[in-house]
């Protein structure tokens, strides 16, 4: 499980809501910031996200975490809304011989102008989905890999990473990127009904809204979530 889901050539094969993907930069042997883009529902505007992204495992546990960065070479782009995350990833720990529990966290933010009370509803359908799309694409991982560079995972092998080396000149500690409006709206001629989305969706509605939380400065490139073993 933890390979599948490091492996970014095998998510381009299961990972069909992913528009683009890639490695930015290595920071070191467990820790890179890298890009995702994610198809949005129509009249939406796809998001993308830039993250530092950290890793760590051991005997019985294995951790892969992200958070939100600045980065110059990444900034947001027209057409696309820029979200954030807060504190995003998987943990993975062994309770048995053929057994593990897997725990998937989420304190993000879309973007746009997405309601906060449908963001959190909205979550209780999609994580579950998205929970049980991993676990189908990690049980059938190691008969693609044989066929695809199988020796191939510098997530496990710091020798085989190829990426560029973080340049901090190029770490903004905050978004001071030239940004349009364009980036980080929803088009003000598509007039959407909230209740509609939640409805298709089929969850119940709910007052609850999330903020970001005050100990959690985004764009900060940190060393203390995961580090080498």
């Amino acid at each position: 499980m933890y390979n599948a889901l490091h492996d970014a050539a095998y998510r381009r094969v299961w990972d069909k809501e992913m528009v683009e993907s890639r490695e930015v930069c290595v920071i070191d042997s467990n820790n890179d910031i890298g890009y995702y883009q994610v198809k949005t529902p129509s009249p939406m505007r796809n998001r993308d996200f830039v993250t530092q992204r950290s890793w760590r495992h051991d005997n019985s546990q294995y951790m892969i975490m992200n958070h939100s960065v600045y980065h110059k070479k990444e900034p947001p782009r027209k057409n696309i809304i820029r979200g954030t995350s807060y504190y995003t990833g998987y943990v993975m720990e062994v309770i048995g011989p053929q057994a593990t529990r897997f725990t998937y966290i989420s304190q993000s933010n879309p973007g746009g102008k997405i309601p906060a009370w449908l963001v959190n509803k909205l979550f209780t359908v999609v994580a579950p989905k998205v929970i049980q799309k991993m676990v189908k694409a990690c049980r059938v991982y190691e008969v693609w890999k044989k066929n695809n560079n199988p020796e191939y995972m510098p997530w496990l092998w710091p020798d085989q990473i190829c990426t560029n080396l973080i340049d901090w000149n190029d770490v903004l500690s905050n978004a001071n990127v030239e940004t349009a409006s364009s980036c980080s709206e929803e088009p003000e001629d598509i007039q959407v009904d909230w209740n509609d989305v939640l409805s298709n969706a089929n969850v119940e509605t709910a007052s609850s809204c999330s903020e970001e939380p005050e100990d959690i400065q985004v764009g900060d490139i940190t060393d203390d979530i995961i580090t080498d073993t």
